[in-house]
């Protein structure tokens, strides 16, 4: 594989990109906010929207962006049954490989229970 040496981090793309994942697994901002102020509340009482500020910034982070469309990517991939046993059942089943979307379901059946 040739490097592109002039190659940009595509950063607009890849955000979208990773909102569109987020959406398709039914994650919005405002989940991943609520999360950070659950874990934080019986520290601070800051406004939701500092949090979902917060959620936001470190969305565009490359690190980040790079995990969400590499979890799309492996999402996809075991839909299709794309990939080996046993990396196969552990995506599919969502076992916690990465936890983003297992993290936000939890939560959301949490907050129904209360």
């Amino acid at each position: 594989m040739t490097k592109n040496k002039n190659m940009k981090f595509p950063e607009t793309e890849a955000f979208e990109y990773a909102l569109s994942y987020l959406d398709s697994i039914d994650v919005t901002i405002r989940d991943i906010a609520e999360i950070a102020k659950w874990n934080q509340e019986k520290y601070t009482d800051t406004p939701i929207e500092v949090y979902e500020d917060a959620v936001v910034r470190t969305l565009h982070r490359h690190v980040i962006l790079n995990a969400l469309m590499t979890m799309a990517f492996l999402d996809e991939a075991a839909e299709k049954g794309l990939m080996p046993e046993p990396l196969l059942s552990i995506v599919k089943n969502d076992i916690g490989l990465f936890g983003v979307a297992s993290l936000a379901k939890t939560y959301k059946y949490h907050q129904q229970d209360q």
